[in-house]
């Protein structure tokens, strides 16, 4: 997963995510910093079939 603080015109380097042996497995990434108008980017290789099931981000506002 990567993330950009620019609107998408370029974004950090990928950060890895174990996905786990068992299958029920939540990958995790915690203290991401604060930003405004950050966009995420999931990227992954797998030779098979693979698919996103969902995601969400839990936030908390804060007043800059």
């Amino acid at each position: 997963m990567g993330w950009s603080d620019d609107r998408a015109a370029t974004f950090t380097a990928p950060q890895p995510l174990g996905l786990g042996a068992t299958g029920n497995f939540w990958p995790t990434l915690w203290r991401l910093g604060m930003a405004r108008d950050r966009v995420y980017r999931v990227i992954w290789t797998d030779p098979g079939a693979t698919a996103l099931m969902g995601a969400f981000i839990d936030i908390d506002l804060v007043r800059s």
